[in-house]
């Protein structure tokens, strides 16, 4: 059995920061205020294909004591944190596959809805046209009933 390390990889920063903090909050801590911005922008969306914890918008941040795991299962691969990084992948994939359903699906009703009106459209037209064309042959037939009762 491989003995598992009790620590996290972690720094003061880290350490300062409260449970859940923001995005940031969490780059300063992690590269410091110069690099922070590159880093929430480049880095963050790699490392979220790679299981780096997601944003929890109960909390309105993320949980950075499974930041510092995430950490400590890329920096300490013997670590049984891998199974948090596995893990995590494993949801993201699903949160993934979820958010693509829901599109589909979200999709599908608007082009559903799109052919409705474009059928309900389709429909008033052939209505209106078989109305004139009724009308215009009850029209006919007065005219016709008139000129033979002139004829008579």
């Amino acid at each position: 059995m491989t003995d598992i390390p009790t620590y996290l990889v972690t720094n003061a920063a880290l350490d300062r920061l409260p449970l859940f903090a923001t995005d940031l909050e969490i780059a300063v801590a992690i590269v410091g205020k110069q690099h922070a911005s590159h880093w929430k922008k480049m880095m963050l969306p790699a490392l979220e294909a790679h299981g780096f914890p997601r944003f929890d918008h109960a909390h309105f941040g993320r949980s950075v004591h499974l930041v510092k795991l995430f950490y400590t299962a890329l920096h300490v691969p013997q670590a049984e944190t891998v199974h948090y990084r596995v893990a995590a992948v494993r949801s993201e994939e699903n949160r993934r596959a979820v958010e693509k359903n829901w599109e589909d699906y979200q999709r599908a009703k608007a082009e559903k809805k799109a052919r409705a009106k474009a059928n309900a459209e389709e429909w008033k037209e052939r209505k209106r046209k078989a109305l004139e064309d009724f009308r215009a042959k009850k029209a006919a037939q007065r005219e016709a009933e008139v000129r033979s009762n002139d004829g008579e």
